[in-house]
Order: C-alpha cells, then sequence, then structure tokens
C-alpha cells in the first residue's frame, strides 16, 4: 500500500513538472525573443530556433537608456488608468448596487434586469459604440476616453 502512494506521488510530482514546464515555456520563449534585433522577430516569428549569435541587449538599452523614453511616459499612464478606474468603478458601482440592494423604488426590477442583462453582452459587441461615444464627446486619445466607458462595470455591481 505504501508502494503505490510512492508511485503515485511520483508520478503527480512528474505530471506537475510537464504542466510547469508548458507554462513557462511560453515566457521563456518571449524573454529570449527579446535579446534578438526587431528585424529577425519580424523575418522568422517567434520559434524554438534560437540564434544566440544575434542575442543582445541592445533592445533594453534603447528602452530604457534613450533620453526621452517613453516606456516610463506608458508606464505612468497604466499606472494612472488603473488607480483611477479601480477607484471610480469601486465607488460607483458601490453606489449603484447598495442603491438597489437597499431602497425599494419604482422600476427596481427593471435596473435590476437591465444590469444582468448588461452583463450578457459580450465586451466586443459594444467596442464600437463606445468608440463612437468617445469620439462624439470628444475625448479621444486622453485618458478619460479609457476610463470613462468603463466605470460602471455590471459584473461588479452584481457582485457588490
Amino acid at each position: 500500500m505504501k508502494n503505490k502512494v510512492q508511485i503515485r506521488t511520483i508520478l503527480l510530482i512528474i505530471l506537475f513538472i510537464i504542466v510547469v514546464g508548458i507554462t513557462l515555456l511560453p515566457l521563456i520563449l518571449l524573454a529570449l525573443a527579446s535579446l534578438h534585433p526587431g528585424a529577425e522577430l519580424m523575418r522568422n516569428g517567434l520559434n524554438f530556433n534560437i540564434d544566440f549569435s544575434t542575442a543582445s541587449l541592445k533592445n533594453y538599452v534603447l528602452l530604457f537608456s534613450t533620453k526621452y523614453s517613453p516606456y516610463f511616459y506608458w508606464f505612468r499612464n497604466s499606472l494612472v488608468i488603473t488607480a483611477v478606474q479601480v477607484l471610480l468603478s469601486l465607488a460607483l458601482s458601490a453606489c449603484v448596487a447598495y442603491g438597489l440592494a437597499m431602497y425599494d423604488f419604482k422600476g427596481k426590477a427593471l435596473c435590476f434586469g437591465c444590469v444582468l442583462l448588461v452583463m450578457m453582452i459580450p465586451t466586443e459587441i459594444i467596442l464600437l459604440p463606445l468608440y463612437r461615444m468617445v469620439i462624439s464627446m470628444k475625448i479621444i486619445d486622453t485618458l478619460w476616453g479609457v476610463i470613462l466607458p468603463y466605470i460602471c462595470i455590471p459584473i461588479l455591481i452584481f457582485f457588490f
């Protein structure tokens, strides 16, 4: 009986090592590809034929060492968008959910039904109307153009 448990444990360990290898393989491939020139990646794509003779850190030097590197600008934008969008969506969704849960008013069931209905619509379907809305509000190419369309999240209202 003890022998069966040991064999089972060894087989599970082997299985988990294989799963970890399959999971980490794309990340390792991307890390290795980042060391190659862009022209080579465009010509050959991501593949398992790694040529270490052309590998260098030039891409990282280019990314971080230029006087006005766009990377830090992109990183700051990502932080601002994430922080503002999370805070606003939590606040707004919590208020809407509180109103739906605690107050009785005419049309409450209809409002909650609309929340459920919007949850059933895939995001890809509403991308074009959201884009048109952002254009009509004249906030295209701004941080608010990215933040505002996704402030009120129906799944968050439902969970609250």
